[in-house]
């Protein structure tokens, strides 16, 4: 159960170890390291005598499992999916514990995220449009299970905001750790496309900004909400449900518009967005 106390425990075969990679990818959004211990959860033996292929085949079913972001990793980023591997099965037959093993995934992880910045800014929009389609799912289930502090805390401060307001209820959340995993795997999948076929744009005018206060109007995104994204002068409370409404509204419409003035806008916004 996700939040329980990492332990070990002695058993006949090996050591038995609480290691899991379930949270891994909040890590990967916030970009660094947490300031509380991460709950580790599921069971994960250490076996004896094992070969690589069979700690490989381990370490991928019991911890990677169904992730969406290692997956997206194994498949866009296959040398740096070996790499990790090779330190996993490095420190399985050295006996590493719980702690250590998932530390250096989660580092690994973290660096994958640094180095692929620019290559995500540079991805193409369809990418950028899928990163922001989740993020209205995640705004909404926000809403829905905590209230407006802990969407707007995505909303404005991202995923370590969001982080510091949910605590322990975040490691608990099964469809919330889905949706983050999710982000980490269309991350990742947009960064490698802008490594193979960068998009070089530039920034956006005031004319790129015009077109984009005409078709949130359009689409019936209130004067108020409009200026609570843009405008710095207006003051912002974490209890304000207009706050995070206003963003999932602003990303709504980020997602349905095409056009070089568009896209120009919408890679700065979701770069923005994903901690870029």
């Amino acid at each position: 159960m996700a939040g329980q106390s990492i332990h070990t425990a002695r058993k006949l075969r090996g050591k038995q170890y609480v290691f899991s990679f379930s949270a891994f990818a909040l890590l990967f959004l916030l970009g660094s390291s947490p300031q509380h211990e991460v709950p580790i959860d599921g069971q994960f033996v250490q076996r004896v005598g094992a070969s690589d292929a069979e700690i490989r085949l381990q370490i991928e079913r019991e911890a990677f499992g169904s992730s969406k972001m290692f997956l997206a990793m194994k498949n866009r980023f296959p040398d740096e999916y070996e790499a990790l591997l090779v330190q996993a099965i490095d420190g399985y037959k050295r006996g590493s514990g719980t702690t250590e093993l998932s530390q250096m995934a989660m580092q690994f992880t973290i660096d994958l995220r640094r180095r692929n910045m620019q290559n995500f800014a540079a991805a193409p929009s369809e990418g950028h449009r899928q990163y922001m389609k989740k993020m209205v799912s995640l705004f909404d289930h926000l809403q829905q299970q905590y209230g407006a502090e802990a969407c707007n805390a995505m909303a404005g401060g991202g995923a370590a905001a969001m982080a510091q307001v949910l605590g322990d209820k975040l490691y608990q959340d099964e469809t919330l750790l889905g949706y983050l995993d999710e982000l980490g795997g269309i991350y990742l999948d947009a960064a490698a496309d802008g490594l193979a076929t960068p998009i070089q744009r530039s920034p956006p005018t005031q004319e790129d900004w015009a077109s984009l206060l005409h078709d949130l109007n359009a689409a019936g995104v209130e004067q108020s909400e409009i200026a609570l994204v843009l405008d710095s002068n207006v003051e912002k409370s974490v209890s304000d449900p207009r706050y995070c409404d206003a963003h999932k509204h602003w990303f709504q419409v980020m997602t349905t518009i095409r056009g070089p003035e568009a896209e120009r806008i919408l890679a700065l916004i979701v770069s923005f967005a994903a901690g870029v």
